[in-house]
C-alpha cells in the first residue's frame, strides 16, 4: 500500500479496511452475509490434488516464494443476501482463517529490532553462505546484477565480518556446481558446495556435483579460496536441499531432501570429505516426508532423548511434493561410533513443539545459547505470507515456541527488506541475514543490498 501511495495511486479501500475481517464487517453493515473470506493461498488449498498436480506440472517452476507472497496479498470475499452460496463446498470459510495459529501461553506480541548495515554487501538471492573463518563469510551463487544485467551469478563473495565489506571471488573454484539454491557448508579445512541448479533442465538425472574448497588465510586481506577436489558419483543432482557438518566429526556432511526437475526427495546421505565418498543412510523411526526448501542445523547442545542416541541434526519446515507448507520439526540421531553407523544406526525422531510452529519454508535455522532459532522464509498461513522469527529452548521436558516480528530499521524509505531467498550466519551474539529477495510478479526483481543484523540478546529478554 505504501508503494501505491508513493506513486499517487492510493488503494483507498484497503487503506480504510486493510484486513479481511474489516472487509467482511463492511459487507455485514450493508445487509449482506459474508460466506467466504480467504486469501488466495487459502483458496488454492480447496483445489483437488489432481488439479494442483496438473498446474504444477505445466512447466518447470522454481519461484515458490514469490507465488505465495503474491497470493498472500490477494483475496476473495463473497457475500450474499440468501443462504444459497453456503451450499458451495469451496466457500463457507470465515475471516478467522487468516489469523495466525494459537501459540503457547508464554507468547506475546513481541518485537525484535534488526538493523540494516553495509552497502551492496551481498546483493544476491537464492545464494548460499557459511562462516569460513572467525573473520570471513563465504557466499556463492544466487541471482544478482553484474554489468547492469540481472542473472545467475557463478562467482563467490568474501564478506568481512567486522566491516561488512565484500570481495568477489572468481568463478574458477566453483566450476562444478549450479549457482542457484546450492548449499555451502564449513568444514575444518575450508568449505563444501553441494548441488544447485544451473538452468531449468541442466544436470537432470546426473549425480550431484560437489566442490571441496580449501582456504589460505592472509594477514592483510581476504583469504584465498581454491578448489581442492570435485567429488564424482553419489546421489542424484538436486537443489533446495540441506547440508550440515556432523558436530562430532565435522569432515562428514549430512545431506537431506531437495528437489529435481520432476521429483521431491526424502533420501539421506553422508559425504566423507576426506575419502570423497558417499553413503546412503537408512534411518529408522519417524521418517519425514519428502520435502525441499526446509532448514537444518547441526545440534551441539541438546539433551539426548535417550542416552544411547546422540542428536546430530534438527530439521524444520519445507514444501512437500504437493507444495504443502510443513510445520514439522524432526531430530536426526545416531547411535554409537559415527564411522560404524553408516548402516542402520540412524533414526529420525519427531520433536513436539508446543505453541504451534508456523508452517514455513525458505527459512534458515541456527543454534544459539541453548535455543533453536528460525528466521525468514515464507509462511502462507500468516497475513502477508512473511514468516516471523521463532525460537524455543532445547533444555527441559517442555519445548515451547516463541516468536516475534522483526522490525527492520535503517533502510531507505519504501525500500523493503525481504527475508526470504537469503542466507544467514551467527557471529557472536549477532545474527546476520545476507542478501535475499526475489522476482516479484508485480513489482519486478528486488534484491536486499544491505545486511540485516539482529542482536540475539533480544531473545533472552522476551
Amino acid at each position: 500500500m505504501d508503494h501505491f501511495s508513493h506513486m499517487r495511486c492510493p488503494l483507498l479501500s484497503l487503506m480504510e479496511l486493510p484486513t479481511l475481517a474489516a472487509q467482511a464487517k463492511r459487507h455485514r453493515s450493508c445487509g449482506l452475509q459474508p460466506v467466504a473470506a480467504v486469501d488466495m493461498n487459502s483458496f488454492l488449498t480447496t483445489l483437488s490434488v489432481e488439479e494442483r498436480v496438473r498446474v504444477r506440472d505445466l512447466e518447470t517452476f522454481d519461484e515458490y516464494e514469490e507465488w505465495h507472497l503474491k497470493c498472500g496479498h490477494y483475496a476473495i470475499l463473497v457475500s450474499c443476501s440468501t443462504p444459497l452460496l453456503e451450499r458451495v463446498p469451496i466457500l463457507g470459510r470465515g475471516p478467522e482463517l487468516l489469523q495466525p495459529p494459537p501459540l503457547c501461553e508464554a507468547f506475546s506480541e513481541a518485537r525484535v529490532v534488526g538493523h540494516l548495515l553495509g552497502d551492496s554487501t551481498c546483493p544476491r538471492f537464492g545464494h548460499c553462505a557459511c562462516k569460513l573463518t572467525e573473520s570471513w563469510i563465504l557466499t556463492f551463487g544466487g541471482n544478482g546484477c553484474a554489468g547492469g544485467r540481472h542473472g545467475r551469478r557463478d562467482t563467490g563473495l568474501l564478506v568481512d565480518v567486522g566491516t561488512l565489506e565484500s570481495f568477489e571471488v572468481p568463478a574458477t573454484p566453483f566450476h562444478k556446481v549450479g549457482p542457484v539454491y546450492t548449499t555451502c557448508t564449513a568444514i575444518p579445512t575450508g568449505a563444501v558446495l553441494i548441488g544447485g541448479r544451473a538452468g531449468p533442465h541442466a544436470g537432470a538425472g546426473l549425480p550431484v556435483e560437489v566442490n571441496i574448497l580449501g582456504v589460505t588465510t592472509s594477514p592483510c586481506g581476504p583469504p584465498e579460496v581454491h578448489l581442492q577436489a570435485a567429488v564424482v558419483g553419489g546421489p542424484i543432482s538436486r537443489w533446495r536441499h540441506s547440508a550440515i557438518s556432523v558436530p562430532s566429526a565435522p569432515e562428514n556432511i549430512i545431506v537431506f531432501g531437495g528437489r529435481t526437475n520432476d521429483a521431491v526427495l526424502s533420501d539421506l546421505w553422508l559425504l566423507d570429505t576426506r575419502l570423497h565418498s558417499w553413503n546412503m543412510l537408512q534411518p529408522v523411526g519417524d521418517l519425514p516426508s519428502a520435502r525441499h526448501s526446509h532448514a537444518t542445523v547441526a545440534v551441539t547442545c541438546f539433551v539426548p532423548h535417550e542416552e544411547e542416541w546422540e542428536p546430530v541434526m534438527m530439521m524444520s519446515g519445507g514444501l512437500s511434493n504437493l507444495e504443502e507448507v510443513l510445520d514439522e520439526v524432526f531430530m536426526l540421531e545416531v547411535c554409537g561410533d559415527l564411522s560404524a553407523a553408516v548402516g542402520g544406526h540412524w533414526r529420525w525422531r519427531r520433536v513436539h513443539v508446543s505453541g504451534v510452529c508456523l508452517p514455513r519454508y525458505g527459512h534458515t535455522m541456527h543454534m544459539w545459547s541453548g535455543r533453536a532459532v528460525m528466521v525468514g522464509g515464507i509462511c502462507p498461513t500468516f497475513p502477508g505470507a512473511q514468516a516471523l522469527l521463532e525460537w524455543w529452548p532445547l533444555s527441559g521436558a517442555a519445548v515451547c515456541a516463541h516468536r516475534a516480528l522483526v522490525e527492520v530499521e535503517g533502510g531507505a524509505e519504501l525500500v523493503p527488506f525481504l527475508p526470504h531467498n537469503h542466507s544467514s550466519v551467527i557471529v557472536g551474539d549477532r545474527l546476520l541475514l545476507l542478501g535475499g529477495g526475489g522476482q516479484c510478479f508485480t513489482f519486478g526483481t528486488h534484491v536486499n543490498a544491505s545486511v540485516c543484523t539482529i542482536s540475539l540478546a533480544q531473545l533472552a529478554e522476551q
